[in-house]
């Protein structure tokens, strides 16, 4: 915020990305800089892909004002505690975001009161350290460099935002890497487990998370049965399939 200016900041959640109104705000912005984000907030995904992974105009609604179409130039900044929910089960919105974890937690004796002035202070050394940066960016053709570690956070956080992915590693265990269930039995234990929260999946819905996750369907004399390749993770080491559980 220093460094480009408050008044070429914005602060729009990410709840709101696709909310032609709130989005006004980002008009010649700079940076939108978030510093935490409410528990459980789900991210507007297809506004999220559309602002930071494509060069396609933004409709903008700004009250009392005709809507206009804009080309957002504004770069998102999340500092939070609480990753936002996914619901876009593609690699789409994942890619799209460049995750850093900061694991060092400041004691409370070392805090330094006063770093936020002498920061303040050395902030021509940082943006020449910002320049810097941008050079690598232009050099690797628009690619940002890879952090160590952020791939692998990535695949959890994926994972953790799939539930059927979480109830299927967690709670399905084989002798074999493949597995055969019926499909109501599959349906009613899924709904009833911890990963489904508070929202009732319907049979469709849980078809098409199975179909996304490779999972097939198929019937035998009437019977509806899936099958499919267990996750690697959740094979038994006892090589025993323990129906307690399911």
């Amino acid at each position: 915020r220093e460094l480009v200016g408050a008044q070429n900041c914005c602060q729009i959640q990410v709840d709101k990305l696709s909310d032609p109104r709130a989005l006004a705000p980002i008009k010649g912005k700079m940076i939108n800089l978030i510093t935490e984000l409410p528990e459980d907030v789900m991210i507007a995904d297809g506004g999220f892909k559309q602002l930071v992974g494509t060069d396609e105009l933004i409709q903008i609604d700004q009250k009392y004002r005709q809507p206009e179409f804009y080309l957002p130039t504004c770069k998102h900044v999340f500092a939070t505690n609480n990753l936002p929910n996914i619901n876009d089960k593609t690699a789409a919105t994942f890619n799209r975001i460049l995750l850093i974890q900061f694991g060092n937690v400041v004691s409370a004796e070392t805090q330094d009161r006063s770093l936020h002035g002498k920061l303040c202070d050395d902030l021509p050394g940082i943006l020449n350290w910002a320049i810097t940066g941008a050079r690598r960016l232009v050099g690797n053709g628009g690619e940002f460099t890879r952090i160590p570690g952020a791939d692998d956070f990535i695949s959890e956080y994926r994972d953790e935002q799939n539930p059927m992915k979480m109830f299927i590693t967690e709670n399905l265990g084989n002798d074999e890497p493949f597995w055969e269930m019926k499909f109501s039995d599959f349906f009613a234990k899924f709904n009833a487990s911890q990963w489904v929260g508070k929202r009732t999946w319907s049979t469709t819905a849980v078809g098409k998370a199975l179909s996304a996750l490779d999972y097939t369907r198929k019937k035998s004399n009437g019977v509806t049965f899936i099958e499919g390749w267990m996750p690697r993770k959740s094979i038994s080491k006892t090589g025993t399939f323990n129906t307690d559980r399911y």
